[in-house]
């Protein structure tokens, strides 16, 4: 564990024996070590996965709650709680006091929240009534929900870790879940896993491997929905088309020009032969440097149709 993290958790463990939860505000936490936001939510990020505590967050909440193991759940902590005053220049880490824990223990599914509650709660805490009694406040954990769906998803195809989110990020996020945006359709556009889609196959930077920024997605979200699977998006280079075309015309030969064609449109290559003045069987008749360049020019004239096709499609 790292030192900075390792000084923290010792007093995370010092403040919970006495508390039920603990409260470190990132940007005081950061400012203390003179280091970025990011690498204080790294540090913190090492005191996960740990028997004495859980790790909650709040929607844009620049905190991070640590919850003793054995508490009551942490909406009881805070429906009775009163933050203390921390009076240690040392320390960054406030605690919570509670009278009594003996309250409604609310259970509250964001499954069947509405897309308005969820949001609601999501920009902090929302207030529901229960037998006409005095309002309680329901406590929205981005653990859970819609949100956090979203949000998974957006960290998966950004490479991002979610717990190192910034306020910034989150809010960008939650602009997304504003528009409707479903996680999975995040994924099949600009994920990895679902290749070939919009940002591999048809964004410059996706193109050259790169990863989809959170700002690259807002960007081409309206444009990324046109985006419709062709067989040439998921070529490889130049040079592997002309040596698979040449190997497969070698195998099958002018003998066999059903067998070649068919493997030929597995990948999508039948296309190529079509612009081929007189076809499969002219190209086995050619000299392979000449072949060559009539392949390269036919994949470069299918993509150029293609770009000019996309192009008239956003007019």
């Amino acid at each position: 564990m790292n030192e900075h993290a390792k000084k923290l958790h010792h007093q995370i463990i010092a403040a919970l024996e006495g508390s039920p939860l603990a409260k470190v505000e990132l940007q005081d936490y950061a400012d203390s070590l003179g280091v970025s936001l990011r690498s204080a939510q790294r540090y913190i990020k090492e005191l996960q996965n740990r028997d004495e505590y859980e790790i909650h967050r709040r929607a844009h909440d620049g905190a991070r709650y640590f919850k003793r193991a054995d508490a009551p759940p942490i909406g009881r902590i805070l429906e009775d709680a009163t933050w203390l005053t921390n009076d240690d220049p040392g320390s960054f880490v406030v605690c919570v006091a509670c009278d009594s824990l003996l309250l409604l223990d609310l259970s509250y599914s964001s499954k069947n929240k509405s897309k308005k509650e969820a949001l609601s709660s999501a920009t902090g805490q929302t207030t529901a009534t229960t037998n006409g009694d005095a309002p309680v406040t329901i406590w929205y954990e981005e653990t859970s929900g819609d949100f956090q769906a979203l949000a998974n998803s957006v960290c998966t195809v950004c490479r991002l870790n979610a717990m190192l989110l910034l306020p910034e990020d989150e809010k960008k996020i939650m602009q997304l879940f504003k528009a409707n945006v479903e996680p999975l359709t995040i994924e099949k556009r600009y994920g990895r896993m679902y290749k070939p889609n919009y940002w591999y196959n048809m964004h410059w930077k996706g193109i050259t491997d790169a990863y989809p920024t959170l700002i690259d997605i807002m960007k081409t979200w309206e444009m990324s929905g046109g985006y419709v699977y062709r067989k040439y998006h998921n070529w490889p280079p130049v040079a592997q088309i002309q040596d698979s075309m040449i190997a497969i015309m070698k195998e099958y030969g002018r003998k066999q020009p059903k067998l070649a064609m068919d493997k030929y449109t597995e990948f999508g290559y039948d296309e190529i032969v079509k612009r081929i003045p007189g076809g499969y069987y002219q190209m086995t008749m050619m000299q392979v440097e000449t072949l060559r360049i009539k392949i390269a020019m036919a994949v470069r004239d299918i993509k150029k149709e293609g770009k000019r096709t996309k192009a008239l499609s956003h007019v």
